[in-house]
């Protein structure tokens, strides 16, 4: 029997060769003097500048967030999105301090058309990213074995610097993090129109 795999979902995954360290810093500074967003979640500990610090208009994110743009593009022509009707723009961003004990338990970003996860510092024991599979909740059946294309949810290990690319309507979450060190990430969600996009501005 032919198997034919229909409906992919589609990850992009990049590493910034210009990552620079220093940024965690400033990721630090917002963390002590911005109020802490998203306590409606069962993981309200969990620092983060949603609703209090928009980092896309951050001038000492600005590189970062170039690199972010750019790849989001990069990701959008790779998976045939129409730039020319369909276009992206980043409707904000974030920053999350994840510290010992802290997690975010699984959600997605609906209405947004596409999410972006950045790492700008990620402990060797540092939590680990789950992405769940949009199609596990629907009545499955008992599996023999789990693979590739029966799997539940995909585990990404983060890097310094590495970005993750994703469709808004994932559901994805982060384990409860067990290392001494702060493991700091920034969020990003983009909504439509992207040749309004600049690459040289935060």
């Amino acid at each position: 029997m032919n198997i034919h795999r229909m409906f992919p979902t589609l990850v992009g995954v990049s590493m910034n060769p210009n990552h620079d360290d220093s940024i965690v810093k400033r990721c630090l500074q917002l963390e002590k003097t911005k109020k802490s967003g998203g306590t409606d979640w069962v993981s309200k500990d969990t620092f983060n500048t949603l609703g209090s610090h928009d980092i896309t208009n951050d001038k000492e994110f600005e590189s970062i967030n170039a690199f972010v743009i750019s790849s989001t593009v990069e990701f959008c022509k790779a998976i045939r999105v129409d730039s020319s009707s369909s276009k992206i723009v980043p409707a904000g961003g974030w920053l999350n301090v994840y510290r010992k004990g802290d997690y975010q338990e699984y959600h997605n970003h609906n209405p947004c058309l596409l999410s972006a996860i950045y790492y700008v510092k990620t402990p060797k024991e540092g939590s680990k990213l789950f992405i769940k599979n949009p199609f596990d909740d629907m009545l499955a059946p008992d599996y023999t074995e789990r693979n590739a294309d029966n799997t539940s949810r995909e585990v990404l290990q983060p890097d310094d610097g590495m970005l993750v690319i994703f469709r808004g309507h994932l559901q994805h979450c982060v384990e409860k993090h067990t290392d001494d060190e702060p493991r700091i990430s920034l969020a990003y969600n983009f909504s439509t129109g992207l040749d309004n996009i600049s690459l040289t501005s935060a």
